[in-house]
């Protein structure tokens, strides 16, 4: 595997990119934020849950609560296509993009347009026919040269079995970005199995995806569909980079890992999608009905896999590798999951330790963070009527502005189990919760559809890292990833 860079270049050092605050300015209004919220914010949250039928009267909504939603997951229905579907090489489509008049999606759909154009067959998909239609010009707008007949509109609804199939029995893959896929994922896992199709998804709900590996991974290997989640910023980057580390360690070195660390220097705001993914999370764990273990550790004939991976990330302030002060980054709570997922898969080693640190310029920056998370936790425990008044609806996203300035470097360093080293570093250099997650959702998708030979796997319900990992991070690189082996660790 070739990389696009050489030596132990520091991306955002070169770029000279700000990841950290000014301090003072940060810590402060951080502080402020967290007092505001927990004197004012708690006390209205607790007032609401407590008095709900007057507020429904005096808001005219439903407050909306964090979690109970009840994971289910039905069987699989009877093929509804009429006349059968075809193979897969030779369907319509390469690649439908499902939820486009979303705020990713239609990243997603713009970024195939400007990428793509008409050298590959694509459409669009989702519930309105009028918002599409507004997506399809903005994306003929953005590259003159697609035939205006080219991108396919096609009107499905998330739970219609019948229009969900018609959909998947038309490309090779569907990439979706409708959450929370806890509400909206699995009739569109059905619906591929029962079609014999492919899907990514850029969900970072763990236990939904516990539940799909559960219920269907067996169902979508027979019927050779692969089900690929977290195909976006939750969680390639990490993802990737434990595959191309564990490969280097095993071959350089030929030892299995015992640890990988993950240094992330990270800048973004969430969008009002990500926030409802958080409110719509289960609150109970899901509890498997195939053995006693996590689905996680699957193998690929359904026993629980040798090689396993526990979470040792610190939420504690504490120094990383880089010798920069780090404290923990919410998403780890997901990266350690796929990458235990990948590595049951994989076999990176048998008992692998994973940490992972959010780094910032100084121990204060790092303390800001922690008032940030202190601050947002009262107000996402308003009623919907209130909560959005500070954040970001569903629909909602960054600016222009604010993802032009938003960056990730992941620098990561695997040990064996004897005590060599390696590490390496990958970048991305525009926003990767929303743009460059669109770029990644797209190309793990053609990675499947364009590449079938070169997936490690036929079928299953996966990971990025277990379905395309090699020929992913190529494509990621082709069109604006960097990534490099680091010789000084």
């Amino acid at each position: 595997m070739a990389t696009n860079q050489n030596g132990d270049v520091d991306f955002i050092a070169r770029d000279k990119r700000l990841y950290g605050e000014y301090e003072n300015l940060y810590v402060a209004s951080r502080g402020a934020m967290a007092l505001a919220s927990l004197t004012i914010g708690v006390p209205v949250a607790a007032v609401s849950a407590l008095f709900s039928v007057p507020q429904k009267m005096l808001l005219g909504k439903e407050k909306k609560t964090i979690g109970g939603k009840k994971l289910e997951f039905p069987e699989v229905g009877p093929l509804l296509v009429e006349g059968g579907v075809k193979p897969l090489a030779e369907r319509e489509l390469d690649i439908v993009m499902y939820g486009a008049t979303g705020f990713t999606g239609s990243l997603a759909a713009k970024y195939l347009a400007k990428q793509y154009g008409s050298s590959i067959k694509w459409g669009i998909a989702g519930r309105r026919l009028d918002a599409l239609d507004k997506v399809k010009k903005e994306c003929l707008a953005l590259n003159p040269q697609i035939p205006e007949d080219h991108i396919k509109v096609i009107q499905v609804d998330a739970q219609n079995d019948a229009q969900l199939q018609a959909m998947c029995s038309r490309t090779r893959v569907v990439i979706s970005t409708v959450g929370p896929f806890v509400n909206y994922g699995t009739p569109l896992v059905r619906a591929a199995i029962a079609t014999g199709s492919n899907v990514c998804d850029i969900t970072g709900e763990v236990d939904w995806v516990v539940g799909i590996i559960d219920r269907y991974d067996e169902l979508a290997r027979k019927a050779g569909s692969k089900i690929v989640s977290f195909c976006g910023h939750d969680s390639v980057p990490w993802d990737l980079t434990a595959f191309m580390l564990a490969k280097k360690l095993k071959e350089e070195k030929g030892e299995e890992v015992k640890s990988f660390e993950m240094v992330d220097a990270v800048r973004g705001k969430p969008s009002g999608g990500t926030l409802e993914s958080v409110l719509e999370s289960p609150t109970t764990p899901y509890k498997p009905i195939h053995g006693n273990f996590s689905p996680l550790r699957r193998s690929d004939d359904g026993t629980e896999s040798p090689f396993k991976t526990r979470d040792r990330s610190k939420l504690l302030p504490t120094k990383a590798s880089t010798n920069q002060w780090g404290g923990p980054f919410i998403m780890s709570i997901v990266n350690s999951k796929v990458v235990e997922r990948s590595n049951a898969l994989n076999g990176y080693g048998k008992d692998v330790s994973y940490m992972e640190h959010r780094v910032s310029n100084s121990l204060s920056s790092v303390i800001g963070r922690y008032l940030e998370l202190i601050a947002l936790g009262p107000v996402l425990m308003l009623p919907s009527s209130l909560r959005y008044k500070f954040l970001p609806a569903p629909g909602e996203g960054p600016s222009d502005e604010d993802m032009e300035k938003a960056f990730l470097q992941v620098t990561g360093v695997a040990t064996g189990i004897q005590g060599s080293r390696v590490g390496s570093r990958i970048y991305f250099r525009q926003d990767p919760g929303y743009r460059d997650t669109a770029r990644m959702l797209v190309e793990t998708g053609l990675s499947i559809a364009l590449s079938p030979d070169r997936c490690q796997r036929k079928a299953g319900c996966l990971t990025p890292g277990s379905c395309c990992a090699e020929v992913l991070l190529e494509r990621l690189i082709a069109t604006g990833t960097e990534f490099t082996y680091l010789s000084k660790i």
